[in-house]
């Protein structure tokens, strides 16, 4: 898997994407389905969160403002479809229209742990968005 942080928005590739953006005025999100044209509306700032999943190149794109714009880029195409599919966890998207599920994979990684000398532990990384159930 490849993490990328991007610097701005313009960064993001095209893609065919699903998902949603929120603007920092808005009060809801809007649904994301196809390319990635975000609009600000006239009380709206910046996007303060936006998830966006391509399933054909499996790579998931997550914005987030809490004291400036982050934006970070999964690939996940070397991830295997059977992890993708047993290593997730979904939520109910409540302020998207008809209250989706939204599906995110869980990455874990070995490390070592001063609590468990000499032995590794899984260590959860990110919750990374991969959709709608």
């Amino acid at each position: 898997m490849e993490i990328k942080v991007l610097n701005s928005l313009e960064e993001i590739q095209n893609g065919n994407y699903i998902g949603y953006y929120w603007c920092s005025g808005a009060k809801k999100p809007t649904v994301v389905t196809g390319s990635f044209e975000p609009k600000l509306d006239d009380k709206s700032l910046f996007i303060q969160e936006a998830m966006l999943w391509d399933e054909e190149k499996k790579v998931s794109i997550m914005v987030q403002y809490t004291h400036r714009q982050i934006i970070t880029q999964y690939d996940l195409s070397s991830v295997s479809e059977i992890d993708l599919n047993q290593v997730t966890i979904s939520y109910i998207g409540h302020r998207l229209e008809n209250n989706p599920r939204l599906k995110f994979f869980r990455y874990w990684k070995e490390e070592g742990d001063q609590l468990c000398p000499g032995f590794k532990v899984l260590k959860m990384k990110a919750q990374i968005f991969i959709g709608v159930e």
